[in-house]
């Protein structure tokens, strides 16, 4: 494997705009948007940002995914201000007088807090969410402000989690910030994914499947799972990034069958010859009985199946902008063939023969052993270990991506 290190730059803003181009002013750095019009000021940002020194991760995390707005406007009547909030895509509205804060005879400000998660469970929790602010005076229709809140993802130091935990499915997300902890690990599970990130900050690890999960076979013979596409696409990205690029191990093959059917039957003893020598009439036994034969061998046993191939490693796609700093390493793991089946076990042998009664003057003889059991089956051959896929990487816009397996 070989280490790559990435240096990306830029400033990272929340998206936001207004009906008046005059919104359209340069947009402070990381969450604080300000705009104003018609003598209301707006500006929204999260509760808590997170530190460039990351010294404040816990109130990040408690404040994780909520945002403040706050509007102040001048030389409007309270009574005649109201303000609608209204959801682009639920279509819920409600109004927001009951949030003023502080009022003046020529003006008040008003404070909303936005949670992304508020009401919408965990899959909802990481979809952006657009608000309209509509701001009247009695009837009239001052402005209004149009809000893209993007969600945030913080995975804590030492948290491993999947997509399955986060109720994340294949698809692409937007994130502002995506936060992964130190030694911390997002788990995509063999799923198709794209994260669109304003900021990357990471000292863990994104993994197609765990080790221990790459390990665990699946049904008899069948194909490990492939690792899937994961892409990043970062504006701003910094610290370290490992990347394990997992199939999963095929499944074992299966076991032949058992034979049941018995070796040939061993040939049953002769009856001895008897007479007597001449002139001594004492009977004497001339031919000697033979005992019965050994059984024969039971027949071989079923062949084994061959184990399954293992799942492709799967892919990894980084695009970065200007850049900060970022030491990614990247990991090529195609899951290993799945463990031939063994032979099925072999038949009985056959019985032994009869052996002959005592047959005065020859003696009895014994009957034949029993015949030794069938050899085991053929065992199958071991699955194929997957494909080592290629990763792509593009250190910026205006560089090469290089395309190749780490």
């Amino acid at each position: 494997m070989k280490k790559l290190t990435l240096f990306l730059f830029l400033i990272f803003f929340l998206q936001a705009c207004s009906q008046d181009s005059s919104s359209n002013k340069k947009q402070t750095p990381l969450t604080l948007r300000q705009l104003s019009k018609d003598g209301v000021e707006f500006s929204y940002a999260r509760k808590t940002d997170l530190a460039e020194d990351l010294s404040n991760l816990t109130s990040f995390k408690e404040d994780l995914n909520k945002f403040v707005v706050e509007f102040y406007i001048k030389g409007k009547p309270l009574a005649q201000i109201r303000v609608l909030k209204v959801d682009k895509y639920t279509h819920e509205n409600s109004e927001l007088s009951h949030l003023v804060q502080s009022v003046s005879t020529n003006s008040w400000n008003l404070i909303d807090e936005v949670d992304l998660s508020e009401g919408a469970g965990a899959i909802k929790r990481f979809k952006s969410k657009e608000l309209t602010y509509e701001i009247f005076d009695g009837e009239k229709k001052l402005t209004q402000f149009e809000v893209n809140f993007i969600p945030d993802l913080f995975i804590a130091a030492g948290e491993v989690k999947t997509l399955s935990d986060l109720n994340l499915d294949s698809g692409t997300f937007d994130f502002g910030y995506l936060v992964l902890g130190y030694g911390s690990s997002l788990v995509t599970e063999g799923k198709s994914i794209t994260f669109n990130v304003q900021k990357l900050i990471t000292f863990g690890a994104i993994e197609t499947f765990t080790k221990q999960m790459a390990m665990m076979e699946g049904p008899e013979a069948s194909r490990g799972q492939n690792g899937g596409a994961v892409a990043i696409n970062a504006l701003e990205a910094n610290g370290n990034l490992e990347v394990f690029l997992r199939g999963t191990v095929g499944g074992r093959g299966r076991t032949g069958d058992s034979n049941k059917n018995a070796g040939a039957a061993g040939a049953d003893g002769k009856m001895g010859v008897s007479g007597h020598n001449h002139p001594d009439p004492s009977p004497r036994c001339k031919v000697q009985s033979t005992p019965g034969e050994q059984g024969k061998q039971g027949p071989e046993g079923g062949p084994g199946g061959n184990g399954g191939n293992g799942g492709d490693s799967g892919t990894f796609k980084y695009s970065g902008q200007k850049n900060n700093s970022l030491y990614l390493k990247i990991h090529t793991l195609p899951g290993p063939g799945g463990i031939r089946g063994e032979g099925g076990t072999g038949g009985p042998g056959g019985p032994g023969g009869k052996g002959v009664r005592d047959y005065y003057p020859c003696p009895a003889t014994p009957a034949g052993a029993q015949g030794k059991a069938g050899d085991p089956g053929k065992p199958g051959q071991p699955g194929s270990s997957g494909t080592a896929q290629d990763s792509c990487v593009s250190l910026h816009k205006h560089e090469e991506t290089i395309c190749k397996v780490f």
